[in-house]
């Protein structure tokens, strides 16, 4: 590689790229006559190199590399402008993100997705009818307390796993038709099935601590995120 071609604020004002030029010893020969064609030194490209300031230089543009800082992994409780919340954060898999709206229903998102009513996430993970949802949570709620189990299933326009998975699959992928029992199993394999999902030995210490699970550190079940983790999880919310 070669020494800067030009200086810093010449590749500014001309819209180059601040680096050195990549040579090599380029050697063309006839695959059948073994006969040499071209053996000399030509330029590869251009290697940008980083500035006294600390930045690259890029068509005239000048940057900053900024190495992303990740959370560890587990799941995160919080309060955000009176809206109770939390996120799973695995080693490996789709994040999750659960919060409740102003008007009390619970929503889920799915990496980023568009949001859709938590309870249909419940459907997909087992507990299909409203009685059964209600049966998990039936001693979450106090009488005066704000219910948002049921505003949420009054929010919920679905009726099994299988509306459920096509409601969600939906939300995640919009646009791209899909069946329900295909969007069924996708979205399982999402959080039960090892390989889609990965929490990591120390995000399955936390979960347990946090919720009161006594679940094992090690093994298939340890790594994957089910309906016991996610009713323990609203729970605590």
């Amino acid at each position: 590689v070669s020494d800067p071609i030009e200086d810093p604020k010449i590749c500014k004002k001309k819209e180059l790229t601040y680096g050195g030029i990549i040579t090599g010893k380029v050697k063309l020969c006839d695959a059948t006559t073994k006969k040499v064609l071209f053996n000399k030194r030509a330029n590869i490209g251009v290697l940008p190199l980083m500035t006294s300031s600390a930045s690259y230089i890029i068509n005239g543009v000048e940057k900053v590399v900024i190495s992303q800082i990740v959370r560890s992994y587990g799941i995160f409780f919080s309060l955000k402008e009176f809206r109770h919340g939390f996120k799973l954060i695995p080693e490996r898999g789709p994040w999750l993100e659960v919060e409740v709206e102003k008007s009390g229903v619970v929503v889920a998102r799915i990496n980023k997705s568009r949001k859709f009513p938590f309870t249909t996430l419940l459907r997909v993970m087992g507990l299909e009818t409203d009685e059964s949802i209600q049966a998990m949570f039936v001693d979450c709620f106090e009488e005066d307390d704000t219910n948002h189990l049921e505003l949420t299933l009054k929010k919920d326009t679905t009726t099994d796993a299988l509306s459920a998975a096509e409601f969600i699959y939906n939300k995640i992928r919009p646009g791209e038709l899909v069946d329900p029992e295909s969007a069924l199993d996708y979205l399982k394999l999402q959080f039960l099935s090892t390989e889609r999902i990965l929490l990591g030995r120390i995000a399955r210490r936390k979960i347990n601590a946090k919720l009161g699970l006594d679940k094992p550190l090690e093994g298939d079940a340890a790594q994957i995120f089910d309906i016991e983790d996610f009713a323990a999880a609203f729970k605590y919310l």
